[in-house]
């Protein structure tokens, strides 16, 4: 707390609970995650041809390593993910999560 808030001087902008998240902290943080990570990995292979792409990469790790759930329900083809049914179900975890 700062000094001027401790005086009664100034009040906080929000009062963050315990077990919340509030909208805008949320919002930003899937913002930045958006711009660092699926704006930033390229979709395409590693032009051998050979190999998938560095996102699908992502998205297999994130799949096998931190949701624990099959691969095999991720559509990548010739090294190459189709991302919208991938990040509408990390957004949508992202969202839900409390």
């Amino acid at each position: 707390m700062k000094f001027s808030e401790r005086l009664g001087l100034f009040k906080p902008r929000t009062k963050l609970e315990k077990d919340q998240m509030p909208d805008d902290l949320r919002n930003t943080l899937w913002s930045i995650i958006c711009d660092e990570t699926f704006g930033r990995l390229s979709n395409h292979n590693n032009g051998y041809g050979n190999g998938p792409s560095a996102l699908a990469n992502f998205f297999r790790h994130l799949w096998r390593d931190f949701f624990k759930i099959p691969i095999d329900n991720l559509q990548i083809y010739d090294g190459k993910i189709y991302p919208e049914d991938a990040y509408n179900y990390v957004r949508k975890w992202f969202f839900d999560a409390k």
